[in-house]
């Protein structure tokens, strides 16, 4: 797990700045503590910073190159079938290993002509071949590990976050379909950055580089199965989700150091932790505590789960005091806009847990490879009860009741608000409703020179959507999953040089997954069933049938409360909104009033958008 940079020229003209590579590099710094190494050729400068899991020897340093140095590599990820890569690599083509890394088998797998999906794991590497003078670029199949790519006439770079990129080649311009999107969905869709002509590679993609040439192909090597496959019964089908589960959980405990696990007491985290402490009986799991805001606070269930499987259980309590100095950190330090507040816990949680280890297992990917939200059954349950939008009248009235997320109560009017709202829409209307989750309207805020009427993200859900739900999961799959969970997750680990792995994305498990009958996974009633019903012979019923609940924190409380000073009033106010000249003041000024008032449902998330954006706009773009 590290953080990759590297610029490489395209022409005789271009001049490589070394001392400018430097520093931009050291934006990065935070993904990799153990390491940092640059190599300078006249073609490419290549950075890596290293945060040490397989083979920690200086050995295994990078930039990685052969015995002839005639090929070298930059590598963020693991491969969890490293080792079995290695035997065929030696026994087909008789190389001698220097080293006991996944990086030297990369190395050698890239240059006898690999294929791509013969990788267990996740990654995002730069190889370039000086024999051939050629570059090959690529990340892994769901975009567990970043990789964003620029180019103009003189250079190509790559690189882990949109820092150094930015820093060197001295960008500054705002991409807005992307800051539209960002607005909408509080994360940036599409594969896009907020900055202009950056964007990431896409999941289960390759590029290759002719130096000589400059020619520039990228191709797909994965994509997720689109067709059911014929159906098995239901007992072969809970049986084959255990043992791929558990063969992945089994896999992801392949380090030099010790790993531990996340444990938030729901279905997901429950399962991966019972499983790799079944493994592994020293595995360390780690659980946050909210104790002052006890609406947002599921220890006891995790606590439960500790207790009954006999599982080393450390118990992390956040202070008020602490998540509030959090937001002022996260507001410092994040590489572009995000605004998924979960990411304030999530921040902190690895903050936390890297002062002890080094890698952590999650139960990321669970929720949109099964149906795990409460949108699926609202999308299910708005299928099955078309008649619901005769009571559109209902809606206002609901808005006045109080709803939001701040209590048990107002969440509810929130939830009968959306589901009413729903029903009235065409099914990708409804998936766009719910992925963007009340986001803020850009034509209602947005000054007309930054307001897109892109439709791109429409013309995806259209596409891609049918009658079939497992379509709606491989949407999440592009827009929640690849934009906003697996960004939370490598973002805040990396920001403290802590690897989180995830099973429930191990390709093996969801290609399985997506060949099996949507029906099984959920429904107006249910969510996760298939995943609940394969091992409801281990969790507690209290666990498996206990209501989804998110990462979140009381965000209104605070943003109307002591931050409204330190964070409302500096990123928010008249002066910088009017200097910066993107926002209407009037539409802001509505805003802050309305997350301030008992109806805010979801303004204080929109307000929180506009703080992220503008925090991060005065870091980059103002100085």
């Amino acid at each position: 797990m590290c953080g990759i940079f590297a610029v490489i020229k395209k022409s005789e003209a271009a001049q490589l700045d070394l001392t400018r590579f430097q520093n931009a590099f050291e934006t990065i710094a935070h993904r990799g503590k153990d390491h940092s190494g640059i190599f300078e050729h006249p073609l490419f400068l290549m950075g890596h910073k290293r945060l040490s899991i397989i083979d920690t020897s200086a050995a295994a340093h990078q930039p990685f190159f052969s015995s002839d140095k005639t090929q070298c590599i930059i590598y963020n990820g693991e491969l969890f079938n490293y080792k079995k890569l290695r035997i065929t690599l030696t026994e087909t083509y008789n190389i001698t290993f220097n080293t006991e890394s996944d990086t030297e088998v990369l190395l050698h797998f890239l240059d006898n002509g690999g294929d791509l999906n013969a990788l267990q794991g996740f990654w995002s590497f730069c190889y370039i071949n000086l024999n051939t003078n050629t570059v090959l670029i690529s990340r892994d199949r769901y975009g567990v590990k970043p990789l964003y790519f620029y180019e103009d006439t003189n250079c190509i770079a790559i690189s882990s976050e949109t820092h150094p990129i930015a820093d060197y080649f001295n960008l500054k311009t705002i991409n807005k379909n992307a800051l539209n999107g960002y607005l909408k969905f509080t994360y940036i869709t599409n594969n896009q950055s907020i900055y202009d002509n950056l964007q990431q590679l896409k999941p289960g993609h390759i590029t290759s580089i002719n130096l000589n040439s400059n020619q520039m192909h990228t191709q797909s090597y994965y994509q997720l199965p689109t067709q059911p496959a014929t159906q098995s019964d239901l007992s072969t089908i809970k049986k084959t989700i255990q043992d791929k589960l558990e063969a992945s959980v089994a896999k992801r405990l392949v380090a030099d150091v010790p790993i531990g696990s996340f444990l938030s007491g729901g279905v997901d985290s429950s399962l991966v932790s019972v499983l790799a402490h079944q493994q592994k009986q020293d595995l360390e799991c780690f659980t946050v505590k909210f104790s002052d805001y006890p609406f947002f606070d599921e220890s006891d269930y995790a606590i439960s789960i500790a207790k009954q499987f006999k599982i080393n259980q450390t118990l992390i309590t956040f202070s008020e005091a602490e998540l509030l100095q959090t937001v002022v950190d996260y507001l410092e330090r994040i590489d572009e806009p995000f605004a998924d507040s979960s990411a304030l816990a999530m921040f902190l949680l690895c903050k936390k847990v890297s002062a002890s280890l080094k890698v952590a297992l999650t139960g990321d990917g669970a929720d949109e490879l099964f149906g795990g939200y409460r949108k699926h059954k609202a999308y299910a349950f708005a299928a099955e009860n078309k008649w619901l939008h005769r009571f559109n009248f209902l809606a206002n009235g609901l808005q006045g009741l109080g709803a939001g997320r701040q209590s048990y109560f107002a969440n509810k009017i929130r939830q009968l608000h959306k589901i009413i709202e729903l029903s009235d829409k065409s099914p990708a209307e409804q998936y766009l409703f719910l992925a963007a989750n009340g986001g803020l309207s850009a034509n209602d805020c947005l000054k007309a020179d930054y307001f897109q009427t892109d439709q791109s993200d429409m013309r995806r859900i259209q596409s891609h959507l049918n009658a079939d739900h497992n379509s709606f999961l491989a949407l999440d799959f592009e827009f929640p999953l690849l934009g906003d969970m697996l960004v939370k997750a490598d973002r805040m680990s990396m920001l403290h040089s802590l690897e989180l792995r995830n099973p429930f994305l191990d390709s093996d498990l969801v290609d399985y997954v997506f060949s099996i009958p949507a029906k099984y996974k959920f429904d107006a009633h249910h969510t996760k069933h298939i995943l609940k019903m394969s091992f409801e012979h281990l969790l507690p019923k209290q666990i498996i049938n206990r209501s989804k609940k998110g990462f979140e924190v009381p965000l209104q409380a605070w943003l109307t409360g002591p931050l409204r000073d330190i964070v409302v009033e500096k990123w928010c106010n008249k002066q910088f909104i009017e200097d910066q000249g993107i926002f209407h003041w009037q539409k802001v000024e509505a805003l802050i009033k309305d997350a301030s008032s008992r109806n805010s449902n979801t303004s204080v998330y929109n307000l929180w958008s506009l703080i992220v954006f503008n925090a991060w706009y005065k870091r980059r773009i103002m100085i």
